[in-house]
């Protein structure tokens, strides 16, 4: 288990880093340098939630790729604005979890 530790994109907190790219390619290795364990770890729950209320079907590319995108969102990897979604559609605003924006959906 990796003991390293990573200033992370969403929280804005330094936490422990992922062990390894959560999978292979460039976005696994830009989410494993920018997201923390745990953030990472909140993402799995919001998956299913995404995935649910916008009935995607992951066999097809355009909804595999939309739900990649609400990833990177939440992740605060992605400008909202480019699927439509409002600032901040996911959690920690301007200033981390303890910053004024926090507007949290789950």
């Amino acid at each position: 288990m990796s003991t390293e530790t990573i200033h992370c994109h969403r929280c804005k907190s330094e936490g422990p880093a992922l062990p390894a790219p959560p999978w292979p390619g460039e976005q696994g290795e830009e989410i494993a340098a920018k997201v923390c364990r745990p953030c990472f770890q909140e993402w799995q729950p919001m998956q299913i939630k995404v995935l649910n209320e916008l009935r995607l079907d992951l066999g097809d590319p355009e909804q595999a790729a939309l739900l990649d995108a609400h990833m990177m969102i939440f992740f605060g990897l992605m400008d909202p604005a480019i699927v439509g979604l409002p600032a901040s559609p996911y959690g920690y605003g301007e200033g981390g979890p303890e910053g004024s924006g926090e507007t949290r959906l789950d």
